[in-house]
């Protein structure tokens, strides 16, 4: 909890004008959405890796490495952000890429999902054009 406690309610700049630990308590999704729904997300989470858990092991011969992978970060990322979720309330987001970019605080599980997300798309897309 050292990191925790020396940038709470603060941000740390790492990299001038690029990269901030900036440290958020998110009670909703991505960007903010449904902040207060703790609740939802807690459940839409475990729906979300269940059914994804289901899927490789009805599926798991027939998955190629790539795309076994990619599932297994987002379940990855949906655990970690349902750790949080459970046990403080809220996720903790502290990876903050401003003034670079506008966008959100986020942390290292969202990267899990979002980058998988988007590998599995490409992927399907190249497979089915």
């Amino acid at each position: 909890m050292i990191v925790v406690n020396n940038i709470y309610n603060s941000s740390i700049v790492i990299v001038n004008g690029f990269l901030s630990l900036t440290y958020v308590e998110n009670t909703g999704g991505a960007y903010g959405i449904g902040n207060g729904s703790t609740l939802i997300f807690i459940i839409a989470n475990i729906v979300v890796i269940g059914v994804l858990i289901i899927f490789i092991l009805l599926k798991k011969d027939k998955l190629n490495v790539q795309t076994l992978i990619s599932i297994s970060a987002v379940i990855a990322g949906g655990i970690g952000n349902l750790i949080d979720r459970i046990f403080r309330g809220h996720v903790i987001d502290y990876i903050d890429i401003n003034p670079l970019i506008k966008y959100p605080v986020f942390n290292i599980a969202d990267i899990c999902v979002v980058i998988r997300v988007h590998d599995y798309c490409n992927e399907f897309n190249c497979k089915y054009k």
